[in-house]
């Protein structure tokens, strides 16, 4: 009796163990299938939309090395110092350094390059005056495939449009 009772025990671990070697199995196979959609899911885009009303943002607040009374005004000061075509303290045209403040801000702030190097392919900012280019920046393959942009418009008819362009 004693020997019969010893081997019930004994088959009853044995399937315990199995049926949790079974429960392992499976929380594996459920795992590898997760991470399976996880990973083929594909890349990310390259920006958000919010990014890059962020960006337009806080562009137009950098200040920039153009002086008004003593002070270094801000993008969107220097981009009004330019409507007017004035002059900055030292001589230096508004327009002259708004366009190399902005692009040195594109230049460092966006990677445009190949689809495996960098997912931006090109970028485009255009600054105009009652419907006149003040500022035109490009860079990269201007495609009309996929982008995202934003736009913002300011006082005296100043309209800020920027795409970003990838593939």
């Amino acid at each position: 009796m004693r020997k019969l009772i010893k081997m019930r025990l004994k088959r009853k671990g044995q399937e315990e163990i199995g049926g949790f070697a079974v429960i392992i199995v499976l929380v594996g196979i459920i795992f590898l299938l997760f991470l399976g959609f996880v990973l083929v899911k594909g890349p990310k885009e390259a920006t958000e939309d919010y990014q890059i009303r962020g960006f337009v943002q806080s562009l137009l607040h950098i200040t920039t090395l153009c002086e008004q009374n003593g002070e270094n005004i801000s993008v969107q000061e220097l981009i009004r110092e330019c409507q007017k075509e004035a002059d900055c303290t030292y001589g230096l045209e508004a327009c002259a350094v708004l366009n190399s403040t902005i692009s040195d801000i594109l230049e460092e702030s966006w990677n445009v390059g190949n689809a495996e190097e960098f997912p931006i392919q090109g970028y485009q900012l255009n600054i105009t005056s009652y419907g006149e280019k003040m500022v035109l920046l490009k860079k990269g393959a201007i495609t009309s495939k996929q982008y995202k942009g934003s736009g913002q418009t300011l006082p005296n008819e100043v309209e800020i449009y920027f795409n970003v362009y990838y593939d």
